[in-house]
């Protein structure tokens, strides 16, 4: 029990409340309801730890979140009330061990998959529980990733990028709109996100973290490079995945393009946490071996294996929205261990004020077989020419990449072996060169 108010402990007016409204709360958080002796001289349901149906210690757990939900409050009191219907008991009793009052070391993940096709009015109203939640000042952080899927409609944000969202919906076995998973988990009874979460929620952010994850993130060029540095507070067994997402965290129906607001029929007009991109992809990086409590491990290994190149095209307004969110799961239960995020800045735009430098054009495969693929370091604000010439000065290449885009792929397949020079100009006289070569394989 708690009490808040000023008068003194021993006061028989100082005014006692239970911590907990029912079975099932918390974590072990009572036993039984309806208890004869009314431990603590509660008016109602009499709950508390009874029986014998529990002889090993347990670890009971409870938020205060009741107490104040708007985490100001300066003075509470706790006792423990003990009370036996018997005047001579018969059974052994209880003991209580170590007593802890802190703050979480939790971190929430709340992912949501939906579909802006879904004119169920379910989809819009359980996105806004998603947009809001845990909507209090106190309790542990949650961070949020939403999974745009191609059922049961068409989706702008799905046809971005479709393989990662259907990979985490076939993870989760999700096969409609709208559903939620909280660390990993979904409520037993599938019921909708805004009647099950926060009941979860105090569940899940009384467990201890099991992790320390520090993700970094850089944006150089228009490419996104993160690293990941993880630390077991607990063991962490060998099907650990590291799981790696980009989102934007706030997207208006108004930034979308005429088309692409003819697919929303939800009837939404603000979209957050929208997933762009998982690395490597979305089957994550699995530990493999056991990381023992105290190990550290950072990520990637190689380099390269958490870069992404962003498709200016497929960014949208506001800028600067990028978010890195770097969680642990569990392969075979879903259980999310531990997450963490970074901010990033969006790609840069290209001008044309000024050239491109040569090492900030990205160009691959190299040596090119059938194809080059060309990726400029941002979006172009006006169309730029390109060109690829030979070792004798003949051009062999003539072609452009068009305002607002970032990319362009040439056909390499009739193309003589050999080193080119590619020529790509950004306004008048500002041209970059850069040597490339295309080799046939047998």
């Amino acid at each position: 029990e708690y009490s808040t108010d000023d008068l003194n402990i021993a006061d028989p007016l100082k005014k006692w409340t239970v911590l907990g409204s029912s079975i099932g709360e918390g974590v072990s958080w009572f036993t039984d309801k309806g208890i004869a002796s009314k431990p603590g001289n509660q008016v109602g349901n009499d709950f508390g730890w009874s029986g014998v149906v529990n002889p090993a210690w347990q670890t009971s757990k409870h938020t205060l979140d009741e107490i104040s939900p708007a985490g100001n409050l300066k003075k509470v009191v706790f006792r423990f009330a003990l009370a036996s219907a018997k005047g001579v008991p018969t059974v052994e009793g209880f003991a209580i061990d170590n007593v802890r009052v802190g703050d979480r070391t939790r971190t929430i993940l709340l992912e949501s998959f939906e579909n802006t096709a879904n004119t169920d009015p379910s989809e819009a109203s359980e996105n806004t529980s998603v947009a809001k939640f845990p909507g209090t000042t106190v309790g542990t952080q949650v961070i949020k990733v939403n999974y745009h899927v191609n059922f049961p409609g068409l989706d702008p944000f799905n046809s971005d990028n479709p393989a990662d969202p259907s990979a985490r919906a076939l993870y989760y076995n999700i096969v409609q709109t709208p559903k939620s998973r909280l660390d990993g988990f979904p409520d037993a009874q599938d019921r909708l996100f805004s009647v099950w979460s926060q009941t979860t929620y105090g569940t899940r952010s009384l467990q201890l973290a099991q992790a320390i994850i520090t993700p970094t993130a850089t944006n150089t060029g228009g490419k996104v490079s993160i690293s990941v540095a993880v630390t077991a507070v607990f063991d962490l067994p060998a099907n650990t995945i590291l799981q790696v997402a980009l989102v934007e965290k706030d997207v208006p129906l108004g930034s979308l393009s005429a088309g692409q607001k003819g697919l929303v029929k939800s009837g939404e007009t603000d979209f957050v946490h929208v997933l762009k991109k998982m690395l490597p992809s979305a089957a994550g990086t699995r530990f493999g071996t056991t990381l023992v409590q105290g190990a550290s491990r950072t990520f990637p290994a190689t380099a390269g294996g958490l870069d992404w190149v962003p498709d200016p095209t497929k960014m949208y307004l506001p800028a600067n929205d990028l978010r890195v969110v770097v969680f642990l799961q569990n392969e075979s239960n879903g259980e999310v261990y531990q997450v963490n995020y970074a901010d990033v800045a969006d790609p840069a735009v290209v001008t044309g004020l000024e050239p491109i430098a040569a090492e900030d054009i990205l160009v691959y495969p190299i040596p090119a077989n059938h194809e080059m693929n060309i990726r400029l370091p941002g979006a172009l604000q006006q169309v730029a020419g390109v060109q690829m010439v030979d070792q004798v000065g003949r051009i062999a290449v003539t072609t452009s990449i068009p305002e607002g885009a970032n990319s362009k792929t040439i056909n390499t397949r009739d193309m003589a072996a050999g080193v080119y020079i590619l020529m790509i100009e950004v306004g008048p006289g500002n041209i970059t060169r850069k040597k490339v070569m295309v080799v046939h394989e047998e």
